[in-house]
């Protein structure tokens, strides 16, 4: 058995930590589009990565070629079509060729800047490999422990009331 990869998780800023060639993402994609993909999760899902699995088929394609639009556009300006997509070989209905997924995307991205940026998102990066936007659950863990904590106190001030009576 070959050695285990291991995933390292970065500042969305940060990634990718292999640029492939790219001297514009060599030192990670920079603050502007780290924020534009943020921004794009709370466009597209609501704020929440896992908000994607209810996505159609074309959706699921539209947000790729969206994210995609962000991190390698050079120009500044967000446009499917103007971009560096195309069909791909072997992979029906993905690029350009999809008027719906093209449209779905170029919606998405426009007007990015009237939208608040999703919290809690981090790059899980490995040499060679597609990098991936995650999201944690940190604010409802917080929720949780809160409620938690609420919950023991007033049980905790309940059982001090009885033995005082």
């Amino acid at each position: 058995m070959g050695d285990t990869p291991t995933w390292v998780v970065k500042d969305v800023a940060a990634a990718p930590v292999d640029a492939a060639g790219i001297p514009a993402l060599a030192g990670g994609m920079g603050a502007a589009k780290a924020e534009s993909l943020a921004k794009l999760v709370t466009r597209a899902l609501g704020g929440s990565i896992s908000n994607a699995f209810s996505l159609s088929a074309t959706q699921q394609v539209a947000l790729q070629m969206a994210v995609w639009e962000i991190v390698y556009e050079t120009s500044g300006t967000f446009d499917v079509l103007l971009g560096n997509f195309s069909t791909s070989a072997g992979i029906p209905n993905y690029g350009t060729d999809n008027s719906g997924a093209t449209a779905q995307a170029n919606t998405w991205l426009t007007g990015l800047a009237g939208f608040t940026a999703a919290e809690n998102l981090y790059a899980l990066t490995l040499d060679g490999t597609q990098d991936f936007l995650v999201q944690t659950p940190l604010p409802a863990a917080v929720w949780l422990l809160g409620s938690g904590l609420l919950g023991l106190f007033g049980i905790s001030r309940r059982r001090q009331r009885k033995s005082v009576a």
